[in-house]
């Protein structure tokens, strides 16, 4: 029986890597470079194995129900990820969810936080003007 490298932790990540992209074929490598849109993508079309999706995106208005819970989003995200672990190689994908406004607008009724970019730019006003009292 032939070990697969790549899926014992044993072995170093070079080792792991080197090992899976020698039994990747030139379109499971493309595969793995594409991050499609969740809106054109089933959990079963994420199980055909010529399409070997590295990565899905939830883009603006891309939620898996009218008013979706945080259970709703878990249970669309692990159908499309086992799919995704059921092809050949068994990669898992990526998710993405597009939050430019924060998170309010993807699960219904979640608390409204501001994103990470917002917060910055809070910081940097109150810190400002005490930037050139400690810089030498």
């Amino acid at each position: 029986m032939m070990i697969k490298l790549w899926c014992t932790k044993i072995q170093n990540s070079p080792s792991r890597l080197e090992d899976l992209l020698k039994r990747m074929t030139l379109k499971e490598k493309i595969g793995q470079m594409m991050q499609l849109e969740r809106k054109n993508l089933t959990a079963e079309i994420m199980k055909v194995k010529q399409y070997g999706v590295g990565s899905l995106l939830s883009g603006g208005g891309s939620w898996p129900c009218p008013n979706a819970s945080a259970k709703d989003w878990i249970i669309m995200v692990n159908e499309f990820q086992r799919g995704s672990v059921s092809t050949r190689l068994g990669i898992p994908m990526f998710y993405g969810i597009d939050v430019v406004h924060g998170n309010y607008n993807n699960v219904y009724n979640a608390t409204i936080f501001p994103i990470t970019l917002a917060l910055e730019q809070q910081a940097l006003q109150h810190i400002r003007p005490f930037m050139t009292e400690f810089l030498h």
